[in-house]
C-alpha cells in the first residue's frame, strides 16, 4: 500500500504546497525573494497545524534555490529555548560550527560569526514564543547582514515576556497570519500525499474528508492519521483505508502529536510536565514551587507561564480557573 513513505511524515514538506498561496508570496517578498529582492524582519502566526513551519521551510528552500547570496537557518525553540541555544543553532545551520573558545562570552561569539558571514542570513526562531531571553531577537536585529523571521501561534503571548524596546522592535516586523485549514482545504492536503504516498486506490475520496473532519483544521494531526492508518493496513495487509481503520488510529495519531512535542521540551520544560503529570491538578504558585525544587536553575514565573501556554496550545495542558486560583493538570489528568 505504502510507495513513498517519506510524503507520509509529518515534517516532510512537498515540492508544491497548496492552500498557502498568498501566505506563501507575503514570506517570498519579506525574505528577499520578491522583485525588490529587499529583506525584511516577518513574524508569522496562526494555530498549530496551520502550515506555518512546512510554509516557512518551503519558503527557505526556494529561496536558497533562487539566490545564491543567501543562507538560511531553521531553529526549533522548544529544544533550544536559551539565547545562546538558538544562536548555536542559526551557527550550526550556517555550517559555522567551529569550537567555541571556553573563555569567550558564547553569545557575543555566535553573534560575531554570523556577522562576519558574506552572505545575507535568514534566521527563523519557531515556536518564538517560548525563548526564555527574547533578547536574542534584539541582537540579531543589530547584525546588518541578518533578516529574523519569527514563528509562534500567537502575537500577543510573543510579546508579554518582551520589554518595550523589543515590543516596539516586534511591532516593526510584517506579519503573515494563517488561519485554520478548512476541511476541504485538509481533504486536498490529504490527496496530494496518498497520491504520492500510497498505492492508487488505497483510500476513496469519502475516508479523505471523514480524516479532515476528524483533525478539525490541524494539518499535522490529519497527516499522522493517514500515516498510521496507511501503516496499520500495511501490516495486516489489506487493500484498502476504511473510515474504520481511521478510528482505530485517530487516538493513536493524537498521542503521536503530543509525545513528539514533550521529546523536544527542553530540561525546565519537561520538570514543569512532569510535576503535572505527578501532581496535578495543581494550583500555579503550588507548581512554581514543586519546579523550583528540582530545577538547579530556575526560570522566572513569566517564562514558566510561557512554557505552560505552549503545552495548554498543544493540548497537553489544561487550564481552570483564574487570577490566584489558577490550577493546571495534563490533558484528562494523563
Amino acid at each position: 500500500m505504502i510507495q513513498n513513505g517519506r510524503a507520509l511524515r509529518q515534517e516532510h514538506v512537498p515540492s508544491e504546497l497548496v492552500h498557502r498561496d498568498g501566505e506563501i508570496d507575503a514570506l517570498t517578498a519579506a525574505l528577499g525573494g520578491g522583485r525588490s529582492n529587499l529583506f525584511e524582519d516577518v513574524i508569522v502566526t496562526g494555530p498549530s497545524g496551520a502550515g506555518k513551519t512546512s510554509t516557512t521551510r518551503y519558503v527557505l528552500r526556494k529561496l536558497e534555490e533562487a539566490r545564491l547570496d543567501v543562507e538560511t537557518g531553521f531553529v526549533d525553540c522548544i529544544g533550544a529555548n536559551s539565547s545562546t541555544g538558538a544562536l548555536a543553532g542559526l551557527v550550526r545551520a550556517s555550517d559555522r560550527s567551529a569550537p567555541l573558545d571556553p573563555r569567550a562570552n558564547a553569545r557575543t561569539v555566535l553573534i560575531e560569526r554570523l556577522r562576519d558571514m558574506d552572505k545575507e542570513f535568514v534566521a527563523v526562531l519557531d515556536e518564538a514564543d517560548v525563548l526564555e531571553d527574547k533578547q536574542i531577537i534584539q541582537a540579531l536585529y543589530s547584525v546588518p547582514n541578518v533578516t529574523t523571521a519569527l514563528v509562534c501561534v500567537n502575537y500577543d503571548d510573543l510579546l508579554i515576556n518582551c520589554d518595550s524596546r523589543i515590543q516596539n522592535r516586534i511591532r516593526t516586523f510584517r506579519h503573515v497570519e494563517f488561519d485554520s485549514y478548512g476541511d476541504d482545504q485538509l481533504a486536498d492536503i490529504l490527496s496530494k500525499r496518498a497520491e504520492v504516498g500510497l498505492v492508487r486506490g488505497s483510500i476513496d475520496e469519502e475516508t479523505i474528508w471523514y480524516i479532515a473532519d476528524q483533525a478539525a483544521g490541524d494539518a499535522r494531526l490529519a497527516i499522522a492519521i493517514l500515516r498510521r492508518a496507511a501503516k496499520q493496513c500495511s501490516d495486516l495487509r489489506e487493500d484498502e483505508i476504511t473510515t474504520d481503520v481511521v478510528d482505530d488510529v485517530a487516538d493513536a495519531a493524537r498521542n503521536e502529536i503530543a509525545s513528539r512535542y514533550i521529546e523536544k521540551l527542553s530540561t525546565d520544560q519537561r520538570i514543569l510536565y512532569e510535576v503535572l503529570r505527578q501532581q496535578g491538578p495543581i494550583q500555579a504558585g503550588n507548581l512554581y514551587v514543586e519546579y523550583r525544587d528540582r530545577a538547579t536553575d530556575p526560570k522566572a514565573d513569566r517564562t514558566l507561564r510561557s512554557y505552560l501556554n505552549s503545552m495548554e496550545r498543544e493540548g497537553l495542558v489544561v487550564q481552570t480557573g483564574g487570577g490566584r486560583y489558577t490550577k493546571y493538570d495534563t490533558d484528562g489528568g494523563a
